[in-house]
Order: structure tokens, then C-alpha cells, then sequence
């Protein structure tokens, strides 16, 4: 509303009670108290924030969106005969690379708790191993799994 006669002004008065002017004066008095708080240490928090924000997304934008570089399956077969069946795989980095057993193990001609009785290892780069504990008499063993490297 703005004041064009006195009138107004008188209306604008009548209504100004001294709680209201006690808060006018608080305005200048909490930004002049105010003042005084915001110090050049919290005045470097505030800088800090907007040149945090930049490093935080510089860093999240390098983080790859998966942690998985590949996922190979695979098959190995442990023969009638032997202890250790091989099966090539495309080279992978050994020391991020693990192998998944799957839930398919067949057994043929053998004790059904022979499926449990071997390890599988990488013997390099491009070769995982399954090796049983003793030679497989009477059977033929396939181990299934998948060879998952990451980043």
C-alpha cells in the first residue's frame, strides 16, 4: 500500500503497536548480531560446499556403473580314470576374477556325494581346473559354474 496522504499514514500508526515496532527493531538488531557469527572460518565451510560438490561429482561420475566386467560359463568335465578335469576360458585378470559354482552338477555312475568331493581353481589366465579327491572310478563328473571378473 503506499502512503499518499495522511490518512494513511494515520491508519498505518494505528495499527504499529509497540509489540510490532519491537519487532522492526529486532530485524536491524538480529542482522547487525548476526553478523558478528557468520566469521571467516563459517564463511569457508560455505566455499567448502560448493567445491566439495564438485570433487563428490567428479568422483561419482568415475565410478563405473557395474562392477562386473564379464561373466564366462563354463563346464568341466572330470573323466572315468582321472582327478583333474580342464576346460579353457577367454583370459581373465586373476585377481578379480572368482568362480561361481552353479546349481547343475551331474554325476553319473558315481556316489551322490561325489559331486561334493573337489575344488575348482584357476591354473592360469585362461584355464579353470576341477580337481576331485581321488581318481573318478566308474564316472564321469560335470561341473558347471560361471567365471565372473570385475573391474
Amino acid at each position: 500500500m503506499a502512503i499518499t496522504s495522511g490518512a494513511d499514514l494515520s491508519i498505518i500508526e494505528g495499527r504499529l503497536t509497540a509489540a510490532r515496532a519491537g519487532y522492526i527493531d529486532n530485524l536491524s538488531a538480529g542482522a547487525v548480531a548476526q553478523a558478528g557469527v557468520f566469521t571467516a572460518t563459517r564463511a569457508g565451510y560455505l566455499d567448502n560446499l560448493s567445491a566439495g560438490a564438485a570433487a563428490l561429482q567428479a568422483t561419482a561420475a568415475a565410478i563405473p556403473t557395474t562392477s562386473i566386467n564379464r561373466i564366462q560359463s563354463c563346464t568341466i568335465q572330470v573323466v572315468v580314470g582321472q582327478s583333474t578335469g580342464n576346460t579353457t576360458i577367454t583370459a581373465v585378470v586373476l585377481a578379480k576374477t572368482i568362480f561361481v559354482r552353479g546349481g547343475n552338477v551331474a554325476v553319473w555312475g558315481a556316489p551322490r556325494n561325489a559331486d561334493d568331493d573337489f575344488n575348482v581353481s584357476f591354473t592360469s589366465s585362461t584355464n579353470v581346473q576341477a580337481v576331485t579327491g581321488s581318481a573318478v572310478a566308474n564316472a564321469l563328473i560335470k561341473v558347471q559354474g560361471w567365471v565372473v571378473e570385475y573391474k
